[in-house]
């Protein structure tokens, strides 16, 4: 539930002269590096990184020395999601609202393909430490994702809240049965599972990751940039074809219709009283209870 999607991103690349808060931005050997900067919020998406994150992939769009650009965050956490610290999800529970809701969620789907799917130059995430909740837009969106194998991805907002408004393009890497497992529980996976089941490239160790991204990412810089863009689009317009834009935007509409229950009624409730960490650790406590009554695992012979 992005905070600020009443709000158009600004995409003109003359806004490059504008100084980032919120993200870190450079070039070095035919690669942007483009930083989630906010580690003290585990670089929680806000209205503000949405627009600077245009404008710094717009920046390298438009900068013909580079080839590729690598998404990262600062800190231990790659993005804890969507900052929701203001309280503005409480609109989500407005019914007079859902048309409203339905229209909003499914353009922020549509946003991410743009910035990412859409971009002609490949992007890279590298994923250390948490990807919950909307940092899985970021990661379905963009073209490779390299982990480390100690990272947790999880859609903590499953359990009650509503769906990442990129769910539509799970089952491509994961498959229809493995989306719903993860979407019907809201468990998390670690880089290594996910490497497994593909939703990233690959995992390495902690300490390796920042290296190996950057390696992998010069490789791809070696390429010309013509031909990258053609073997992006190729390979996308396959997907296209099977219906990924209207997939995306179905999440966002069943988002719009799903978030709407005593659930995610309570935890609004609860954020506007006691806060979103007390309200997360009410949400995440019923399934920890339930988790205790699973039967122990059978020794296999």
């Amino acid at each position: 539930m992005p905070v600020n999607s009443d709000t158009s991103p600004i995409g003109d690349p003359s806004d490059a002269s504008k100084p980032l808060e919120t993200l870190l931005y450079e070039v070095k050997n035919g690669v942007a590096y483009v930083t989630l900067n906010r580690p003290e919020r585990r670089n929680g998406i806000s209205g503000q990184m949405q627009a600077e994150l245009e404008i710094a992939v717009n920046q390298a769009d438009y900068n013909d020395a580079v080839k590729v650009i690598v998404l990262r965050g600062s800190g231990p956490s790659f993005c804890s999601g969507y900052d929701i610290g203001g309280g503005t999800a409480s609109a989500k529970t407005e019914w007079a609202l859902l048309h409203k809701n339905i229209y909003r969620w499914r353009r922020d789907g549509e946003w991410w393909i743009k910035l990412f799917w859409n971009l002609r130059k490949p992007v890279v995430a590298q994923v250390q430490g948490t990807c919950a909740a909307g940092a899985n837009d970021l990661i379905a969106a963009v073209d490779i994702v390299i982990a480390a194998e100690d990272a947790k991805f999880s859609l903590p907002q499953a359990r009650g809240i509503g769906v990442i408004h990129t769910m539509g393009l799970w089952p491509y890497y994961l498959g229809a049965r493995k989306s719903k497992e993860l979407a019907f529980t809201g468990d998390p996976i670690s880089g290594i599972e996910a490497e497994r089941l593909g939703l990233v490239n690959k995992a390495v160790p902690a300490d390796e990751l920042e290296a190996e991204t950057t390696w992998f990412a010069e490789r791809v810089a070696l390429m010309p940039r013509e031909l990258l863009m053609a073997h992006k689009f190729a390979i996308n317009r396959f997907f296209d074809g099977a219906g990924v834009e209207a997939s995306v935007r179905g999440a966002g509409e069943y988002d719009s219709i799903g978030a709407r229950n005593s659930m995610s009624e309570e935890f609004v409730q609860r954020a506007a009283r006691d806060g979103v960490k007390a309200a997360v650790a009410w949400r995440d406590g019923i399934w920890a209870d339930q988790a205790k009554a699973r039967p122990a695992k059978r020794r296999k012979s």
